[in-house]
């Protein structure tokens, strides 16, 4: 009877472990994912900021349904506010919403939480779309 409630631990424990591992691999695997979405996703989101009406439309519209597609809940929940700000409000208002924007895609993919991204720590950043040489492609 002790062998047997050996084997069986020893199985339970290989089967939890197992399960462990695929979970951890497909969260890995998944904010990679959103990583890499977020990083498409941004540079026509911040045309639109810079640039307004001159934006490639079809560009911003296709990285909204790729944030659809790939961000969580609460970052479409939260962004609701910020995206409605890029549109027809003063340069000042839409740069503040991209930081929000930046924070919550970063905030979604951080794995270690208690060292969140503020907006006011998002610095400088209309300089690299400001700059024709720094402009997305």
């Amino acid at each position: 009877m002790d062998v047997i409630l050996k084997v069986l631990g020893a199985i339970g424990l290989s089967i939890v472990s197992a399960a462990v591992g695929y979970l951890v691999g497909v969260a890995k695997s998944r904010r990679e994912q959103k990583q890499k979405a977020y990083a498409e996703i941004l540079p026509p989101i911040a045309e639109m900021v810079y640039r307004g009406r001159e934006a490639n439309i079809r560009a911003y519209n296709q990285a909204l349904m790729k944030l659809w597609l790939y961000a969580s809940r609460r970052v479409t929940d939260n962004l609701d506010v910020p995206l409605h700000t890029i549109h027809g409000s003063r340069p000042g208002d839409r740069e503040e919403a991209l930081k929000e924007i930046i924070v919550a895609f970063r905030s979604d993919v951080q794995i270690w939480p208690h060292w969140p991204l503020r907006p006011l720590t998002v610095k400088d950043i209309h300089h690299l779309f400001t700059n024709p040489e720094n402009r997305p492609t």
